[in-house]
């Protein structure tokens, strides 16, 4: 049986561990994490590093937690699996997702970290593996095997690779994906975030205008127009509709 509470209660206290970290408290932990990263991945920076542990940090919250796993029948969960992982690189912690997912249903994890992102990881589960008094995590750099089910994720080429190898097991394999966004010039502020575009002055007016030529016809943006006959024409044409009826 899967103790929740006490899952919750860990993650919730590694939330505040990395909080810590990132405010330098104590400082050598931080730097010496950055140093190491930074030795064996050149393209991650401190900057990059940081961020993604603030991005945990925020999400490791007994309410988040719970709201996150209300959606799913973790009681039901009796027989004990483990679970391959192979995880990818390109981000600094990329993968944690993968393994909170293996840890907080009670199963054993054999890890296959990428080269690129060795060393957060294991941190990270080294500090769950003490708080919760069990040995969840495995990780090694050759051929997995005595595994019940397996999470891959790479390249389009890796992914093939791992079809083939994986197809006897039950099996989520992941590979590249992109995504499009068409921007003209006119934007001013881009909010990442919630997705959305602030754009100049001059394109939001004449955004403005063709909003008012599609609601009030062509002479709703002429210098004559005033509001008076705008909203006239609104109401006007909502009186006709009623004396219709």
């Amino acid at each position: 049986m899967i103790d929740l509470n006490l899952k919750i209660k860990i993650l919730n206290e590694l939330g505040f561990y990395i909080s810590n970290i990132i405010n330098n408290n104590p400082k050598s932990i931080l730097d010496n994490l950055t140093k190491s990263i930074i030795n064996k991945n050149r393209w991650f920076d401190e900057k990059s590093i940081i961020y993604s542990l603030k991005v945990w940090s925020n999400l490791l919250k007994s309410d988040l937690i719970e709201k996150w796993l209300d959606k799913y029948k973790l009681s039901s969960i009796e027989k004990k699996k483990t679970i391959a992982l192979i995880l990818p690189g390109n981000i600094p912690l990329v993968g944690f997702h993968d393994i909170l997912c293996v840890w907080i249903l009670d199963y054993k994890a054999i890890v296959k970290l990428s080269s690129k992102d060795d060393v957060l990881i294991p941190f990270l589960t080294d500090y769950l593996e003490k708080k919760s008094g069990n040995k969840s995590f495995l990780y090694t750099t050759s051929s997995i095997k005595k595994f019940d089910a397996v999470i891959a994720t790479g390249s389009n080429n890796s992914s093939i690779y791992f079809k083939y190898y994986f197809s006897k097991y039950p099996n989520i394999i992941r590979k590249n994906r992109t995504s499009i966004a068409v921007l003209e010039g006119n934007e001013t502020e881009l909010d990442l975030k919630n997705r959305k575009i602030k754009l100049s002055v001059k394109a939001a007016q004449i955004d403005e205008e063709k909003s008012l030529i599609a609601k009030f016809g062509e002479g709703a943006t002429k210098s004559g127009a005033t509001l008076k006959g705008i909203f006239e024409k609104a109401i006007g044409s909502k009186k006709k509709k009623k004396e219709e009826k």
